[in-house]
Order: C-alpha cells, then sequence, then structure tokens
C-alpha cells in the first residue's frame, strides 16, 4: 500500500482526499498539530511556526499533498491575519522542503493545493493557466504559495499545483453557509448575483488529487468543473434541492467590508476559469453541471 502525506488533513477538503485514497487503496498519513482521536489515520506531529516536524513522517512515503494553510474565509482580513494567510502556507512548505532536503528524502509527486483567487476578476476573458496572477493580495498569496511548491523540483519527480475553485459540500465551506438561511426562505445577494464563480464538487477535488498520483501530471491545473455558473445560478439549484423559493436580500457591500475586510470584495468578483487542461490531460468530472452536483449533495424536490 502507498504510502501518501497530506498536510491539512483534517480540513474540509484534506479529510474527503484522505477518505478518498483510503478507499483506494492508499495509506493517508496526517502532519497534524495535535492528536485527534476521532481521526482514522495515522498522524505525526508538526508545528511550522516552531519549524518542528516528526521525521519519522518520511519513512517509506511515496508522495505528498500540501493543504496546510489559515482559512481563507476564517477571519477578518486584518493586516495580521493576511500575513498568517501567506505564512501559513509557506512557512509549512518551507520546512517539509528543508527537512526532506536534509534527510536527502526523495518523492515521487509532491501535490499542492492553490486557488482560483490566483487569477484576477474578469469574466469578460476565459482564463488560463499560462496567465498571470491578479495584482491583489489573493493573487500574490498563490503566486507565493505556487513558488513554495516549486521549490520541490529537486525532491519529487513531479510537482503538481492545482488552483481550486469554490469547493461544494454540504459538510461545510461556502455551500453550506448559502444553505443556511434557506429553510427561513431568505438568501443574501452578494451585488446583482451574476457574478461567475468557479465551482467544484468536493469529491471531483478529492479524485483530482488522486488522479495526480497515478498520471504524469506537472505544473498548474485549474480545479474547477466545465459548466460556468453564477452566484444566482448557485442560489437556484439549492432553491431546487430544498423545495421551495427563497426572497433574495442584497448584502450591502460596505457593511461585509466592514466585518470581513477586502475579503468581502472577492464575493463581488467574476471569473470565468478554463477546465480545458485538466480534461485534456484524461480527467472525467463526476459531476460537470452545478445541478448534478447539487443534486448529488442535497437531493432535488419540486418547488
Amino acid at each position: 500500500m502507498k504510502k501518501i502525506i497530506i498536510t491539512g488533513g483534517s480540513g474540509l477538503l484534506g479529510s474527503h482526499i484522505a477518505k478518498t485514497l483510503q478507499q483506494h487503496n492508499y495509506e493517508p498519513v496526517l502532519l497534524i498539530r495535535r492528536q485527534h482521536s476521532k481521526i482514522p489515520y495515522r498522524q505525526f506531529l508538526w508545528d511550522p511556526k516552531a519549524g518542528t516536524i516528526d521525521e519519522n513522517v518520511f519513512e517509506d512515503c511515496d508522495a505528498i499533498m500540501h493543504l496546510a494553510g489559515a482559512n481563507v474565509a476564517g477571519n477578518r482580513w486584518t493586516k495580521t491575519y493576511k500575513e498568517e494567510i501567506i505564512s501559513s502556507r509557506v512557512e509549512s512548505a518551507r520546512l517539509l522542503h528543508n527537512t526532506m532536503h536534509r534527510i536527502q528524502k526523495k518523492i515521487k509527486v509532491f501535490i499542492s493545493a492553490s486557488a482560483s483567487g490566483y487569477y484576477p476578476a474578469n469574466a469578460s476573458i476565459l482564463l488560463e493557466e499560462h496567465m498571470p496572477p491578479a495584482d491583489s493580495f489573493l493573487g500574490a498569496t498563490c503566486r507565493q504559495w505556487e513558488a513554495a511548491a516549486d521549490t520541490f523540483q529537486s525532491n519529487a519527480d513531479r510537482v503538481v499545483k492545482f488552483r481550486i475553485g469554490i469547493v461544494l459540500s454540504a459538510q461545510g465551506g461556502a455551500l453550506q453557509v448559502m444553505h443556511r438561511s434557506m429553510p427561513f426562505r431568505v438568501s443574501g445577494i452578494f451585488g446583482n448575483g451574476r457574478q461567475i464563480y468557479p465551482w467544484i464538487h468536493i469529491a471531483d477535488a478529492a479524485h483530482m488529487f488522486m488522479y495526480a498520483l497515478q498520471q504524469p501530471l506537472q505544473g498548474a491545473y485549474n480545479a474547477v468543473a466545465p459548466e460556468t455558473s453564477s452566484f444566482l445560478d448557485i442560489i437556484s439549484n439549492l432553491e431546487q434541492a430544498i423545495g421551495h423559493k427563497t426572497l433574495h436580500l442584497p448584502a450591502p457591500q460596505f457593511v461585509l467590508r466592514t466585518l470581513l475586510g477586502e475579503f468581502a470584495d472577492s464575493l463581488y468578483a467574476s471569473q470565468h476559469i478554463s477546465s480545458k487542461k485538466i480534461t485534456d490531460a484524461g480527467y472525467r468530472f463526476q459531476y460537470p453541471t452545478l445541478q448534478q452536483a447539487i443534486r448529488s449533495l442535497y437531493g432535488s424536490k419540486p418547488c
């Protein structure tokens, strides 16, 4: 059984990746800051801030999946939290790289998460992997995140970076937040709701990471579904899932900016991101359309 190290393996996507790997006869092992009794995988301790890591984790490992990092939507974007968003990604990768270099550890593939925030807000063009990053905090974060991943070229046969869109899951993340008020027949709408949101079903995101283990992928790939969908499209499909319409209440941008800081601006941004490179590499989406994705998570009822 091939042993795969996962950082950030207790998070929403990381835990789904670990489960998917186990179902396909891989052994996921987690690098984690504190032991969790409810996690059914082997755990090894590390502390990127302190620069400590249990080196036993590298024994017989074939690959590393690096998802560790502070939640972008976890707190208001103060100067301190923005520094934490970047450092938690870059310093954790640096600790892995420096440790592997010191113990002369080589692996087959290093797979890093990145984000669709790499790209500027622009719905008028199709955003592809060769295009430059946004001149924004998220663009700078993703650029440094990916640069940290590229340092593993000396430790791994391949380096793969997935620029992940909004991960759709009923267990957490953006979709759960959107769904929360719907039983009360209310939905908060950002702007006019027509902004394009790049999204991916959590099962496809997890299987894409596993696909990168099995296929000779190299470089950056957009981890977004093929279908272009707006914020209102997501709301409409959620309404279908719960079986009734909701009252759409506009969320004032200045209020959200007060609550969330600069992060609020990303909620109103529109991005049309291409999935062509990953599909050309042979990946086949389980949930290529928004309707299929929402129905798999919430079912479907007549409105």
